[in-house]
C-alpha cells in the first residue's frame, strides 16, 4: 500500500501501525514487541480517556446513544455502547467518525514524545481500527495480526463471556481479515502456539530495526 506522511507530523522515526481483529491476539503481539524494546502506544485506553465525564468526546457520545449507556456515576458503560453499535451499522459509523480523529491525534502526539524524550527509532501504535479509520496510510509499516476465524470466535466467547451468536455478530461487524491483510507490510499468524508467535515477533523486530537504520 502506498504510504504518505502523517496528517499530523513528519516522522523522524519509523512509525509502525499494529492492527488485527477482535480476539486475534493483537495485545499479545504488542506485549512481545515491548519485550523486544520497541515501545507500543495502545489506542484503546486513549479512547477510554476521551469518553470519561468532562472529556472531549463524552457529551457527543451521550448525545449519540442516550443516557441509557451511562452508569449511575455518569460514566459511559462501554459494553452497552458495544451492544448497540455491533447491531447497528449506522451507529457504528457515527461512533467511528466521532472517535477516530482525536484518538489518532493523541496517539501521534504520544509517539512524537516517545521519540523526542526517549530517542526511540521505532514507535508502534496499536489500534483495532487502523485500516477502517484511514489512518493506516500515514504509517511507514503496517503489521497485521491474523487468526483463523474459528479460533478467533472461540477466544472471543471465552474472553468476553459472550454467547456464540453475539460473538459472531461482533466479528461480522468488523473489517474482514482478508481486507486487513491487503494493507499489511508484515503479517503475524497467531493461530498456533505462543512460541510460534513469539518467534515471528522476534523476526519482525529485527526487520523493523533494519528498516529504521
Amino acid at each position: 500500500m502506498k504510504r504518505k506522511p502523517s496528517l499530523y507530523r513528519r516522522c523522524s522515526y519509523l512509525s509502525v501501525g499494529l492492527t488485527g481483529g477482535i480476539a486475534s491476539g493483537k495485545n499479545f503481539v504488542a506485549d512481545l514487541l515491548e519485550a523486544e524494546g520497541i515501545p507500543v502506544i495502545d489506542a484503546d485506553p486513549i479512547g477510554h480517556e476521551l469518553i470519561r465525564p468532562g472529556a472531549p468526546c463524552y457529551g457527543a457520545v451521550v448525545k449519540l446513544f442516550g443516557r441509557g449507556v451511562l452508569a449511575r456515576n455518569g460514566r459511559v458503560v462501554r459494553r452497552r455502547v458495544a451492544d448497540i453499535v455491533f447491531g447497528d451499522a449506522k451507529k457504528l459509523r457515527a461512533l467511528n467518525a466521532l472517535m477516530h480523529p482525536p484518538i489518532f491525534r493523541e496517539a501521534d502526539q504520544r509517539a512524537r514524545m516517545l521519540h523526542r524524550r526517549g530517542g526511540h527509532a521505532i514507535v508502534v501504535v496499536s489500534a483495532a481500527v487502523l485500516v477502517e479509520s484511514g489512518a493506516a496510510k500515514h504509517f511507514d509499516r503496517i503489521v497485521v495480526v491474523s487468526c483463523r476465524p474459528a479460533i478467533q470466535l472461540r477466544r472471543l466467547v471465552r474472553r468476553d463471556g459472550l454467547d456464540t451468536q453475539r460473538a459472531r455478530a461482533r466479528l461480522a461487524a468488523q473489517l474482514s481479515d482478508a481486507e486487513r491483510r491487503k494493507n499489511a507490510d508484515h503479517i503475524i499468524e497467531n493461530s498456533g502456539s505462543r512460541l510460534h508467535t513469539r518467534r515471528q515477533v522476534q523476526r519482525l523486530a529485527r526487520q523493523l530495526r533494519r528498516a529504521a537504520r
